[in-house]
Parts: structure tokens; sequence; C-alpha cells
């Protein structure tokens, strides 16, 4: 199972960097791993969801008075160019995103899984990552807040960034992922170093311990490790976004190798309880059963590449992001070109 490191490219169809997802994430992509595991125990019709049309984004004409107005940005983007070509067989698209105050996203990420290949990536979009919305300049995780909680939307400005809008969609919160990690019985994780933020309500000590949800959340939440490679340097989210990848990595490698069905019931209750989506059950389960089938290591981890610009803001470094998308979550047979993205460049 890979996490890359920021601004790490590769050759056609690798490898590609990290930045990483929050916990909100992790509970989405391992609520489906475990749904799915534990219905392997069980008899359901497993059914793959169905394709969608994909709208055609409309222009960006003008700009407009809100927080940002009046920054020197590219007043009117061009429309992205629809893609002329259907899907990979056998290929599935979904945007996981966690909200952390009722409104906001706090993790975003863009999962491929292609059952021909048997493989899984996913690309997490950071918070910050600069794009337009209604003509203004935001980051991609007041989207939702600014749409008034439009899933349309958010889907809409996602497709703007990766060239694709996602087949379907999971949302979910913090309580599942504290429920998640105390079903599984705890994950073990080497905790890097002693993590104490009592303003936070955070305390771990370092060294190989087996962490309970509480815990987990802790450890997912805490700012201030940097990694040694830099890329958590002079960015508190960077190092956090490490730490959360390579949590999640651990997690999904001891439910898999472990093959946890034995509170298969805990599992459809913790999902029902913090997923909203257009799934269906069926859909969950057999997301989950195809997830369960592949090797860790077949299960890979990237970021967009972006640097940080103007108010904090996360740009997308184009050239980068391009190759990367098409190395990774790209569901179309043909290479994505720039006319099929709307990228906001300061």
């Amino acid at each position: 199972m890979k996490v890359q490191d920021r601004g790490e490219t590769s050759g056609k169809k690798a490898k590609a960097p990290k930045k990483g997802g929050k916990p909100l994430l992790i509970v989405g992509v391992t609520l489906a791993v475990l749904v799915l595991i534990g219905t392997l125990a069980y008899s359901i019709l497993f059914r793959p969801p169905l394709d969608k049309p994909e709208p055609n984004n409309p222009n960006i004409t003008d700009t407009d008075d809100g927080p940002d107005a009046g920054e020197d940005f590219h007043s009117s983007l061009p429309s992205a160019e629809p893609v002329d070509n259907d899907k990979r067989n056998g290929v599935y698209t979904v945007f996981l995103y966690g909200i952390y105050d009722g409104s906001n996203t706090d993790s975003m990420m863009v999962a491929t899984l292609d059952t021909k290949a048997n493989t899984c990536n996913v690309l997490s979009l950071p918070r910050d990552t600069a794009v337009t919305y209604n003509k203004k300049v935001m980051r991609l995780n007041a989207v939702r807040s600014a749409s008034k909680k439009d899933i349309e939307a958010l889907l809409d400005t996602v497709a703007d960034v990766v060239g694709f809008r996602p087949n379907n969609y999971v949302q979910v919160n913090y309580d599942g992922f504290i429920e998640l990690v105390d079903a599984i019985g705890g994950v073990e994780y080497d905790v890097p170093k002693d993590m104490d933020q009592k303003d936070r309500g955070i305390s771990l000590k370092k060294g190989v311990q087996t962490l309970n949800g509480k815990e987990a959340l802790m450890l997912c939440r805490y700012r201030g490790y940097y990694t040694g490679d830099g890329s958590g340097a002079g960015h508190d989210d960077f190092g956090r976004i490490y730490t959360q990848q390579h949590f999640l990595k651990a997690c999904l490698q001891q439910m898999i190798s472990l093959g946890k069905i034995d509170k298969f019931d805990d599992y459809v209750e913790i999902a029902k309880k913090n997923l909203t989506t257009d799934l269906t059950v069926n859909n969950i389960a057999w997301f989950a059963k195809e997830l369960a089938l592949l090797k860790p290591e077949n299960i890979n981890f990237y970021t967009l590449p972006t640097e940080t610009g103007k108010s904090y803001r996360e740009n997308i470094v184009v050239d980068k992001a391009i190759e990367m998308i098409n190395d990774t979550v790209n569901p179309y047979p043909k290479d994505l070109v720039r006319e099929n993205f709307r990228f906001y460049q300061p």
C-alpha cells in the first residue's frame, strides 16, 4: 500500500505525491472496507452503481463582490471540455468527504476502483485548494457552505479540479471514526513522538501501541509533527495529513489481513448512522466485497500537488496535477488534457 510524498511524480500510470485526508476521510474508506468484509459472511446481493451522465460545467464569466473580491485573478475561465469517451469497463469513481462544523468540508478524496486491474487509487484534495465558485475565489472546503450544502455544486467544483465528475459520493462524520476504530478492537500503530496539546484534548505517548477510537482521533488531529522528507515543513496541515495517511494504511492492512467479519451488525449500524451517500446498501456491500479482494499494496494514496500562495490558499501545480490525475484516478482510456479542467490560477 503506497503513500506518496508531496510533489513527487513518476511515469505513466504509476505513482504520484502525497498530502492527505482527515479523520473523516479515513472513516469513509474504512467503513466501506468493513461493511464489505462483513458481507462476505452473509447472503447479500452485491450490485455495482450505475454510471450517471456528466453535466457540462458552466462558464465563469465575471467576478463578483465577496470575501476575495478585488484580487488579481482570471475573471473568465474556459468551460471544461466534456470527455467524449466512456469510462473504462470495470472502473468506478467515488467522492469521499467529511464534515467538521456542519457546513464546511474537512477532508476530500476522489477514489477510483479498477476491478479489472484490481487496484484502488485515492487522491486527496487539500482542503485549502484555491477554486472558483459562483464567480468568486475560495478554498475548496468552503464550496459546500457557499452553495448552501448543494452536493451537486460541490461535485461540479471537484470536476473542475480533477477533470471528471465522480459518479457517486459519500459524506462521513467524526463520530463514526471513533466507533469504527473501537468496533475493530483498536488499531496497532507506532506513534512517532509524544503528542501533547491539552488545549485540543490531545495526549499520546510515543511508541507502538493499540489505539482506541478516541486515541486514534487524537493522533489524526495532532498538529506539529513534521515529516523528515519536508512534506510538513512550514504548514501544520501537511504533517497532520502525513500522519493520517499512514494511520489509514495501518488500519486497512489490519482489517484486510485479520478479516474482521465477526461484528458485521456493528459495522452496518455505524455506516447507517454516519454515512450520507447516493449509494444503496447493495452498492456499498459490492464496493466492500471488491476492496476486500484487493492486496494491501494495490490500495494507494496520493495528494494533488499544490504550492502555498496568497492567504495560505493552495494553488494547483497544473502540469504535475494533470500528470498525477492521469497516472492515478483518471477513469477514461485516454489521458485527460488541459481543456478538461478549470483550474484556478492566480
